[in-house]
């Protein structure tokens, strides 16, 4: 199966954002701002701890915004996937590979994406608009057959 299409920005953004990378980053500025409330003495504590924190949010949001800024000439361009038995080639205006499905953890739906992971938490993302909906209800069969329960999309 192939198909071709491009990201925006806007959607690169979204599918960074709900694709769990934030999600260290905002726990570590759960737990500061937490560990602030409840041991810190009122107002000499707490105060910049919170500002710290919040900053941290808008360094992470802003750190990514900027890679997605600094990735344009991948998503100028058109990229065509090609999924077969063996694995996935991804062909972009920069770049072309080949993937061995062994070379993939599992496979996550989120949002429209699906996240194709692998152990290194590297994750290749296409969209599901890019398909028709009867290649992604073979796509959907596909993942479910090739990755075990608790590993694959849907």
């Amino acid at each position: 199966m192939t198909t071709t299409f491009q990201l925006t920005q806007r959607e690169l953004l979204s599918a960074t954002r709900r694709s769990g990378i934030m999600i260290p980053a905002y726990g570590a500025i759960a737990v500061g701002i937490t560990l602030s409330a409840l041991f810190g003495s009122a107002g000499t504590r707490v105060v910049p701890t919170v500002v710290t924190c919040v900053l941290g949010v808008v360094a992470v949001e802003y750190g990514i915004r900027r890679s997605i800024k600094r990735s344009a000439s991948l998503i100028d361009t058109p990229w065509t996937v090609r999924i077969t038995e063996r694995g996935l080639g991804l062909t972009t205006g920069v770049s072309h590979s080949e993937i061995d499905w062994s070379a993939y953890a599992r496979v996550t739906s989120k949002a429209g994406f699906w996240y194709l992971r692998q152990p290194n938490k590297a994750a290749v993302i296409l969209p599901q608009r890019a398909f028709t909906e009867a290649q992604r209800a073979e796509l959907t069969a596909f993942f479910a057959a090739r990755f075990p329960t608790g590993k694959r999309a849907g």
